[in-house]
């Protein structure tokens, strides 16, 4: 009395259902732990060698959005190319060694200092690690300063 049975389609239905939904589960799952894997290793971009690097000078890096400089020291410091005051794209000053913002007229000296307003604040940076002897730097993260201290270098 009161026996309820499941008949032929409902299982079938059921197990369907239920083999479906395992699957998503399984690629889901899948996806995010290889993306954060992924994720870590590319965050890093190459940009060369130590020793391609001359002391006392800047190389920009469009595509990548980053400026490298190299101090005198021989330390590095990557400097974004995107303006504090409204986020342009700053390029390197040949008269002064600096940056400027072809948009608002924001100055900035080597290390990436406002020299010329309405920039109030220094140009963001990028972390840095030196692997293998190759200048590595974290392309996800950037850095907000006032700005520039010497905690932001990264020695060789």
């Amino acid at each position: 009395m009161g026996e309820s049975r499941m008949d032929r389609r409902d299982f079938i239905r059921k197990a369907i259902g239920a083999f479906i939904g395992l699957q998503f589960f399984v690629l889901f799952f899948t996806y995010f732990r290889n993306d954060k894997k992924e994720d870590e290793e590319s965050k890093w971009l190459e940009l060369g060698k130590v020793d391609d690097f001359e002391k006392c000078k800047t190389y920009s890096f469009p595509n990548n959005k980053v400026f490298l400089h190299r101090t005198t020291e021989g330390a590095f410091l990557a400097i974004s190319n995107k303006c504090t005051h409204l986020g342009c794209a700053v390029s390197l000053d040949s008269k002064t060694g600096g940056f400027i913002c072809p948009c608002h007229s924001s100055h900035f000296d080597k290390l990436g200092n406002v020299t010329q307003s309405p920039a109030k604040r220094a140009l963001d940076y990028h972390p840095i690690k030196i692997t293998a002897n190759k200048v590595m730097v974290d392309m996800r993260h950037s850095e907000k300063r006032d700005k520039f201290n010497n905690s932001q270098l990264t020695s060789a």
